[in-house]
């Protein structure tokens, strides 16, 4: 998926959706990304840090103040932490 400004969206995929049938990759199918995802999420952060949008060492409650009774230690479950799964 790429999105630019004052253009449409374009969906792109490449590959086979079945390689023995040579069926093409469908890119608005849906993909098994597993913990790919993780990869994103801490490019996705790490760019924000960088801005001074977020900060590596604000817990989940200082974001999420809503869900942090729901949250067991969300006062101190940092950013760093959830980024590194090391909670």
């Amino acid at each position: 998926y790429v999105d630019q400004t004052g253009k449409p969206p374009q969906y792109i995929a490449s590959g086979w959706h079945n390689k023995a049938s040579k069926i093409p990759a469908n890119p608005h199918a849906l993909f098994k990304i597993a913990s790919i995802s993780k990869l994103y999420n801490a490019v996705a952060v790490t760019k924000l840090v960088s801005d001074g949008r977020l900060s590596l060492d604000k817990t989940i409650a200082d974001y999420l103040p809503e869900l942090a009774n729901r949250i067991e230690n969300a006062d101190k479950i940092t950013l760093r932490l959830m980024i590194q799964h090391r909670s």
